[in-house]
């Protein structure tokens, strides 16, 4: 083969490698970018409850699901049922890290007008001190009183669904 004939084979042999290397470099471009700024398309996740849902019918025991967007640290995470303006902390805590959480609660109360609500709501230190030790006081007396939201110190809610109690 003619040396100018090697020369330009070699020349389209170059050029064909260079752009396959730019087609697979477009190609993972959107996974290296992830990697490294960690972009994933659902952060951050929204606060809320997705079950149940926005008047739905629910009874004494309630399946209840949901998401967590970032926590501040040092915050801590409950879910309480609210009835008129108390409200009643259920336990276990919610794990502040969760992206997405699932806790199964009682409320034995029936609402006079059937409506309750489900409150997502965070406290600090002193706010979590105060939940727990009204589940310590309940625990030994049989009596969990509601308590008003501003009873509690350093809450913050993060999202309300209201319900139907049956």
């Amino acid at each position: 083969m003619p040396k100018e004939k090697m020369e330009s084979h070699r020349v389209k042999i170059t050029i064909a490698i260079i752009g396959l290397i730019g087609i697979v470099l477009a190609a993972i471009a959107p996974f290296l970018c992830c990697l490294i700024f960690d972009c994933t398309k659902d952060d951050p996740p929204v606060h809320a409850v997705l079950s149940p849902k926005e008047n739905e019918t629910v009874s004494d025991v309630i399946d209840v699901t949901g998401t967590l967007g970032k926590i501040p640290s040092g915050n801590h995470v409950w879910l309480a049922t609210q009835i008129a303006n108390f409200m009643w902390p259920k336990q276990p805590e919610i794990p502040a890290a969760s992206r997405s959480w699932a806790a199964q609660i009682y409320e034995g109360a029936k609402p006079g007008n059937g409506n309750m609500m489900l409150v997502l709501f965070t406290v600090g230190e002193e706010g979590n001190s105060f939940i727990r030790e009204w589940f310590r006081n309940g625990q030994k007396t049989g009596d969990f009183p509601g308590l008003k939201p501003t009873e509690i110190p350093e809450n913050s809610i993060l999202y309300v669904v209201k319900v139907k109690k049956e």
